[in-house]
């Protein structure tokens, strides 16, 4: 089972149409990355449990049902007297999105080191990412649950997101800090223009495989999927060209992918550590075939496992 760890909120849509000078409408949708990774795993058919500050509002109250309707462990979920936060998430024509955070004292952030849950033996990986590493006391809690749990396979996804923390000298701080202990790295390109707008990508991958992880995989929007294992040298994976609704959670869905898929082949640290390329070949078509179809979807619609073997 993963643990995946981090934020839940929900994602705000502005319906676009004509409307009165007093109002707009607005589509609530459960998200936040964690979240969204947490439900993929358990849609696809693999097992997860969440480990985060939910509010003790109607809107956590909301969020705690979701996950246990979609399956996902709540033992580990931390309640907060603490707003849930929001986002509102507008598109461009090409259905990439943009956020505007409403994140300031809510209930993603509050957790403390004294909140790091015990493990059992029955979580064999973490997932951690999103704005929740470089928001304290959240930020030195997940670092102190990935350092301590040297046994366990861990994956990272960054998902930076400058509205909510602008100092990126502090996100690479944290990302780095991070990767050094993470077996999988999972990023987009958009992130690493963040992060080292001046490098390329090999040479950040191959940087990063030197400090720690065993694969680092960038997807790269509708450009191929590229990914590194311990050798080094780049495969490329072109997922299908569909029309595009939007792009609103198809890195979580990769990611949620992409995780079940490698814990159905073994156990994780094993299957990441010199992974064969006709191997990697077959998680990456997976978890590209999955994010497609989310981006045929309104919003973060994760598909299940009948969705992406149909």
């Amino acid at each position: 089972m993963y643990l995946v760890c981090g934020e839940a909120l929900f994602d705000c849509f502005v319906d676009q149409a004509p409307s009165s000078p007093e109002g707009v409408e607005i589509q609530a949708v459960a998200g936040g990355s964690p979240l969204n990774v947490a439900r993929g795993i358990a849609r696809m058919g693999g097992r997860a449990a969440f480990f985060g500050g939910l509010s003790t509002d109607d809107l956590g109250d909301r969020l705690h049902r979701l996950l246990e309707s979609e399956g996902v462990e709540t033992r580990f979920v931390r309640r907060v007297a603490a707003s849930t936060p929001l986002s509102f998430v507008g598109t461009d024509r090409a259905g990439l999105p943009s956020y505007v955070f409403y994140n300031q004292g809510t209930a993603e952030c509050a957790i403390t080191l004294e909140d790091i849950p015990v493990l059992d033996e029955g979580i064999h990986g973490l997932h951690i990412g999103s704005y929740p590493l470089t928001v304290n006391p959240i930020a030195d809690a997940l670092f102190a649950l990935v350092r301590d749990r040297k046994e366990s396979f861990i994956s990272l996804d960054p998902n930076v997101r400058p509205a909510i923390v602008p100092d990126m000298q502090r996100w690479r701080e944290r990302v780095e800090a991070m990767v050094s202990h993470t077996n999988l790295v999972r990023t987009s390109i958009e992130d690493l223009e963040h992060l080292y707008p001046m490098q390329s990508v090999d040479e950040i991958a191959r940087r990063w495989l030197a400090s720690g992880p065993d694969l680092v995989i960038v997807t790269c929007g509708y450009d191929p999927v590229l990914a590194w294992g311990a050798s080094g040298e780049r495969i490329e994976y072109r997922p299908r060209s569909v029309d595009v609704v939007d792009t609103v959670g198809a890195g979580d869905t990769f990611q949620a992918a992409l995780l079940t898929r490698i814990a159905e082949l073994g156990p994780p640290k094993d299957i990441v550590r010199g992974i064969a390329e006709d191997a990697l070949g077959e998680i990456l078509a997976f978890a590209a075939s999955a994010a497609v179809i989310t981006c045929q979807r309104r919003g973060a619609d994760l598909p299940s496992r009948a969705d992406i073997e149909h």
